[in-house]
């Protein structure tokens, strides 16, 4: 923790038991099974979990890790250790990690040809990723053109967007 390529995940858990990985920061689309013990769970490739990606759960001694499959043939992944952390370290964990963040940065889901893809906002660009690919958007080149195309994929407020753009400059 407190480091820039920490990243913390929600595990949640059902009525029956069993554990389902959450991750909210990256804009999961839903939770996914990591129990190896129960009969749904599997390691192969998924879809419907993550936009523009299929996603493979492998679990290790005390860790699971997410392999990200993209359509262009990229492959990322990310490790997570099983044991809780204290809120109060959490909490001073996400403040360390929200100033480290110097750019200005939005990720929202959206509907997009039926399906649900994801939309970024990051350092003065802006993309989608979809199960067709990435699609790169146009440059805009005023403060007022990116409050106008975030409150169109977000509904946020214009004045406040802004605001919050003029800090990045």
């Amino acid at each position: 923790m407190n480091t820039e390529d920490a990243h913390v995940a929600v595990v949640a858990i059902n009525e029956s038991g069993n554990r389902y990985f959450c991750d909210l920061g990256d804009q999961w689309l839903n939770s996914i099974l990591i129990d190896t013990d129960d009969g749904d769970y599997t390691n192969e490739k998924l879809s419907g979990f993550f936009p523009a990606a299929e996603v493979q759960v492998l679990n290790h001694f005390n860790a699971t890790e997410i392999i990200y499959h993209r359509p262009n043939g990229k492959r990322s992944k990310q490790s997570f250790n099983g044991t809780p952390i204290e809120m109060d370290k959490f909490l001073k964990a996400a403040e360390h990690s929200q100033n480290l963040i110097k750019r200005p940065l939005l990720e929202c889901r959206i509907l997009f040809d039926s399906e649900i893809a994801l939309w970024e906002f990051n350092n003065w660009e802006s993309f989608l990723s979809t199960n067709k690919g990435l699609f790169i958007e146009p440059k805009i080149e005023t403060t007022e053109g990116w409050a106008e195309k975030i409150n169109q994929k977000t509904g946020y407020n214009k004045e406040i967007v802004v605001d919050v753009l003029k800090k990045y400059m």
